[in-house]
């Protein structure tokens, strides 16, 4: 899902010199602190605790799809289980109840991982989660991380990204390079694509470009993101984001796949191409919300997608 960001003007120039002697002239303050000034928290919300130590044992590849998206999703399937260098041990693929499966997806998932290949050649598990209801768009990471905390899997590696992407050969693996913790135990979500956005604005990674997480690091709160307003339930990276920051996570930019917001391109290790007759499909970009955040499904653009993140900003500010 693709989407262009305005710059900032060089009118701007003057409020960053301002905002960079405040910043100079305070003293320092630790993440700790800056978290007690944001709001408060349910204790059901509070951050999991999750081992730090090496390399994932697991590593997952998710995504989620809709009914009329799914039949035209296999290149995407393919690139992840038969087309990378470091393949993910399982791929999950969540849907809600009405949506049908296509018959090569059907074939894919009722595959034997091992069948007819050596150990050292194993294709990954492709499993279908078929979910009660559908919580939206932000199914691509808890359905995952539902399934892997369910099986008393707390340190596996999430990858998550989008259904109309066909992602480059490399990018599970740089994921996998990168999956650790950073000073004392905080732990870090990776992404190929980070922009400011919403009301208040926070760094938010999009999953256009793969975003990576341990599973025990999966904030509680991101499980409920099916039960907010659609300014929140249909703006997926933002809300995890916050939910991320919310529970101290830091979100970095992974280097080797990092958006040329000029060329508008990013590089072939992580994305091969996108996937066109997809995208355009039922696309996020086109969901607009009223004054109450109710969504209207088409006639939006990205700047609908970025006052959507505003809306939902101040709704979650405001405890909403």
């Amino acid at each position: 899902m693709m989407w262009r960001y305005s710059l900032v003007g060089a009118g701007s120039l003057s409020a960053l010199v301002v905002f960079c002697l405040l910043i100079f002239d305070q003293p320092a303050v630790d993440a700790a602190h800056f978290r007690q000034d944001q709001p408060s928290l349910d204790s059901a919300f509070v951050r999991r605790e999750v081992s730090c130590s090496g390399q994932p044992s697991r590593v997952a590849f998710s995504l989620t799809t809709t009914a009329k998206r799914i039949e035209y999703i296999q290149p995407v399937i393919d690139a992840i289980v038969t087309g990378q260098t470091r393949p993910p041990d399982v791929v999950y693929v969540s849907v809600g109840p009405d949506v049908k499966l296509p018959s090569w997806l059907e074939t894919y998932s009722a595959q034997d991982s091992a069948a007819g290949a050596s150990s050292s050649q194993k294709l990954p598990l492709v499993r279908v989660l078929r979910q009660d209801r559908d919580p939206g768009p932000g199914l691509k990471l808890i359905g995952a991380a539902r399934e892997e905390l369910a099986a008393g899997h707390r340190d596996t590696l999430i990858v998550y990204g989008d259904d109309d992407v066909v992602y480059g050969k490399d990018v599970v693996n740089i994921h996998v390079s990168r999956a650790h913790c950073q000073g004392e135990g905080q732990q870090v979500a990776w992404g190929s694509r980070l922009i400011t956005a919403g009301d208040p604005k926070i760094p938010v990674l999009e999953a256009t470009g793969t975003i990576s997480i341990l599973s025990g690091a999966v904030p509680e709160r991101a499980f409920v993101i099916g039960e907010t307003a659609d300014a929140c339930k249909f703006s997926d990276d933002f809300y995890l984001a916050y939910t991320f920051r919310e529970a101290g996570l830091d979100l970095k930019l992974l280097d080797e796949c990092k958006m040329d917001w000029v060329q508008g391109t990013m590089s072939p290790r992580c994305k091969e191409r996108d996937l066109e007759e997809v995208r355009h499909i039922g696309a996020l970009s086109s969901v607009s919300v009223d004054h109450r955040g109710k969504a209207n499904r088409g006639g939006g653009d990205w700047r609908d997608q970025l006052r959507r993140y505003e809306m939902c900003g101040k709704m979650l500010v405001g405890g909403q």
